[in-house]
């Protein structure tokens, strides 16, 4: 995951992409959420952004796990299996 206070900060500080890829090592895409996110909010320092509103600009898709699991059947294709063997 890429941490985006760094890519923030490095952006604030005149960063070129490139320079931002390279020392945080995310992808440009990710420099380019931030970018967008700079520029729409007006943001000019890292210290007015607190982490919960980081993890709302870019939310970690990973989180959302899903409490249910459906096991799976597995003596269906065992026995479809022994069958076709005979």
């Amino acid at each position: 995951m890429a941490d985006y206070r760094k890519i923030l900060g490095l952006l604030l500080e005149g960063r070129s992409y490139r320079e931002v890829v390279e020392i945080a090592g995310c992808s440009h895409h990710d420099v380019a959420r931030v970018r967008q996110e700079v520029q729409q909010r007006g943001l000019t320092s890292t210290v007015a952004v607190s982490d919960v509103e980081l993890a709302e600009w870019f939310p970690d898709g990973r989180r959302n796990v899903s409490e249910e699991y459906d096991q799976p059947d597995l003596l269906t294709p065992t026995e479809n299996r022994a069958r076709n063997a005979n």
